[in-house]
């Protein structure tokens, strides 16, 4: 469910699924969504930001999926995809 909690930074539409009986309807997508091109990258920047801002992480400068605490070192935090490790 991640990817489902980030904000879309642009205007995205999409036809209404079959099963909501919205024939000829289009929908306007406030969220990422899974199976969309930017999804990854849209959750990657929420949960980075909330990383950094929120927890006072500091991201590392070779790995952009780890995030550590600052001295003296107790935690690690790894993503992958939409987990944390």
């Amino acid at each position: 469910c991640a990817y489902l909690n980030a904000d879309l930074k642009e205007e995205l539409y999409i036809r209404a699924p079959p099963h909501m009986n919205a024939k000829n309807k289009v929908l306007r997508l406030n969220k990422s969504l899974y199976g969309l091109k930017q999804s990854g990258a849209n959750w990657y920047e929420l949960i980075r930001s909330f990383l950094i801002k929120k927890c006072d992480l500091i991201e590392d400068r070779m790995w952009k999926c780890v995030f550590r605490d600052k001295e003296p070192l107790k935690l690690i935090i790894c993503l992958y995809v939409d987990d944390i490790l």
